[in-house]
This record gives C-alpha cells, sequence and structure tokens, in this order.
C-alpha cells in the first residue's frame, strides 16, 4: 500500500492502516466475546460488543472509501472511548474487562493523534473516576485500592502513549524539513536562486499533460567578455540581477530556471506565443537598461532570446530544442532581439 509523499498523506495513510488493523484483529474479538456474553447470559455485554463491531467494520468501509479519514478516526476514537469506559465501569466477563480497556484506551490516542488525544484522555478519566469513586448501582465493585490502582495505570499508560505520540510527531517532523531541504537544495541553482536544469524539469512532470505553454531561452550577450574583463565576480551579479528580473515580470505559475551558464529558461503559462514575445521583450529592455558598475566603469548588458510553443509538457523537449533554434538565429541577427517563428523584433 502506498503512503503517500506529503506529510498530510502519510499521516492520513497511518490512520487506514490503524482503522484496518482494528477491524480485523478487533473485529475478531469483538465478535467472539459478543457470541461468547450472550451464550453465558450476559445479554448488555455482548448487544454492546456486537454493536461495536458493526461500528467498526462500517468505519473501516468508509475509511476505504474516503480520501481523508480525519473525520472517521474522530470517530473510531470516540468509538473506542465508550468502549474503554464501559469495560472498566461494566467489569466486562468477571473484572476482566479493565485488562482490555488498556488496549482500547491505547488505540484510542494512537487513531486520533496526541492533540485529540489529551482532549479523549481528559474525558476518559472524567468520566472513570465519576464512575469508580461516585456512589453508583450497576457497576463493577472494584474496592478503592483497585479503583486508585486503575486510574494510576491508565494514566500511566496514556502519558507515555501520548509522549511516544509526540517524540514521532517531532521526529518525523525533523526528518521532513531535512528532506524538504535537500530536494529545494537538489533543484535550486545556488547562486541565482531559482530553479537549475533538474528542479524544472521535475516540475514540469508533475504539471498537467495538456498545459499549454510557451517555452523561452534566454542567453546574456557576451558574458565571457563580462568575466574576461572585470571578473567571475561581475558576472555572478549579472547573473542574479537577470534573475531577479525574470522574477519580478513572471508570474506565480511560471517557471523560471537557470538553464546553465548564462542561459536562462522560462516556461509561460496560460499564455500565447504573442503575449509571451511582448512579455520577453520588455524583460529585454529592462534588463539591458540597468547600469552595472564594475571597476568603475559603467557597463550594460543585453541578452537574446528564442521562444517556441508547445502544446504539452511532453512535448518540452523537442520545445526546448526549438527555442535554441530561435536563440541562435537572434544572436546572428545582431544579438540583443528576441526571436521566435511568427515575428521578430530587435533592438540596439
Amino acid at each position: 500500500m502506498e503512503m503517500g509523499i506529503t506529510p498530510g498523506e502519510i499521516e492520513n495513510q497511518r490512520k487506514r492502516l490503524l482503522i484496518y488493523v482494528f477491524a480485523g484483529v478487533g473485529g475478531l474479538f469483538l465478535a467472539a466475546f459478543g457470541i461468547v456474553s450472550l451464550v453465558n447470559g450476559r445479554y448488555l455485554l455482548g448487544a454492546v460488543l456486537l454493536l461495536l463491531l458493526v461500528f467498526d467494520f462500517a468505519t473501516a468501509c468508509a475509511a476505504k472509501f474516503s480520501s481523508n479519514v480525519r473525520h472517521i478516526s474522530y470517530f473510531l476514537g470516540f468509538m473506542l472511548l465508550v468502549l474503554s469506559v464501559y469495560l472498566v465501569l461494566s467489569g466486562g466477563a468477571e473484572g476482566t474487562g479493565v485488562y482490555w480497556s488498556y488496549t482500547t484506551s491505547m488505540l484510542m490516542v494512537l487513531v486520533v493523534g496526541p492533540a485529540m488525544g489529551i482532549a479523549m484522555m481528559a474525558v476518559y478519566f472524567l468520566l472513570l473516576s465519576v464512575g469508580l469513586f461516585g456512589d453508583f448501582s450497576g457497576f463493577y465493585p472494584y474496592t478503592a485500592m483497585e479503583a486508585s490502582r486503575i486510574v494510576a495505570t491508565s494514566f500511566a499508560l496514556y502519558v507515555l502513549v501520548l509522549a511516544s505520540e509526540k517524540i514521532r510527531i517531532m521526529s518525523y517532523g525533523a526528518i521532513t524539513f531535512t528532506s524538504e531541504t535537500h530536494r529545494r537544495l537538489a533543484n535550486t541553482d545556488a547562486l541565482t536562486q531559482v530553479l537549475n536544469r533538474y528542479g524544472l524539469e521535475s516540475l514540469l512532470k508533475d504539471k498537467e499533460h495538456d498545459a499549454v505553454a510557451v517555452v523561452a531561452l534566454l542567453d546574456i550577450d557576451h558574458f565571457k567578455q563580462i568575466n574576461d574583463r572585470f571578473g567571475h565576480a561581475a558576472g555572478d551579479k549579472v547573473l542574479v540581477t537577470l534573475a531577479n528580473t525574470l522574477l519580478q515580470h513572471t508570474k506565480g505559475r511560471d517557471l523560471v530556471s537557470r538553464w546553465g551558464g548564462e542561459e536562462f529558461l522560462l516556461v509561460l503559462f496560460d499564455t500565447d506565443l504573442g503575449s509571451a514575445f511582448n512579455l520577453v521583450d520588455k524583460i529585454r529592455q529592462s534588463f539591458s537598461q540597468q547600469e552595472f558598475v564594475f571597476n568603475e566603469q559603467v557597463v550594460s548588458v543585453s541578452f537574446s532570446a528564442g521562444l517556441s510553443v508547445m502544446a504539452t509538457t511532453v512535448q518540452f523537449e523537442q520545445a526546448s530544442k526549438l527555442a535554441d533554434q530561435h536563440l541562435y538565429q537572434a544572436k546572428t541577427a545582431g544579438r540583443n532581439c528576441v526571436y521566435c517563428a511568427a515575428r521578430q523584433l530587435a533592438s540596439v
């Protein structure tokens, strides 16, 4: 069974598995003890156990067909709460109900989680204390010492289970944070903080296959000369500035990546070729108007770009190759321009 990818999916699947386990194992015990109780004349206990058996399988069926089992787990937790209290106060069969209450109450916390588990624990101890130490008829006749030990052992069990659950969640949170940090570092260019080539290709796999988009490949003009004349620190500043300019002019769904060296690749969604052309050319003009000061010299930098359209994300490789061909044509045309099959705009 797949456990999911996100923390929410994994926790949801964990609760679903617990519901299935209780439906299987718990169902066998509920059915066996319910029938035995009826045969031995303990009709109320048998009826309660068989009724819980029906609820048990109903929750399992609901969990199977539900995408989010949180509310189902709460219902099961409440059912286990009622069963635990009933087993203790009624005594079950010859006073052995209290032993089974430890298992059911522990499962209650595991199913609902620490936060809701604390609330249910408080309700459990309130009902238990009132029933054990109050003057009520019809409850199992525990001695005062037995009642005190039941409360004390139940409290100790709850503390251990809640602490274990809290530690599990904290550990999982730390693992998730570390994993997410590594994933982000693997997908992000360290210098410009935009996607790297691997990160963009990974995200495209998660996009809808019928997502129409425009692919734009940008290359900084004469970038090697900048590095040779002013050093790599100057080249890094140009790269970071262009990356920030691209991020400022694109939408949240669009993808911006450093494709390699001085090349950047954009995937622009929800747009046509003409609109994308105008956007990239606007970025080109904005970037070329920025002034860099290197070694007390004012320097302007430009880029060339090629555009292509992909009808689906499956066509990305083909579209990126076509954008690269158009970029070459933009370079041939004199650089500092945007080129696509339909239109061309150049400005010196």
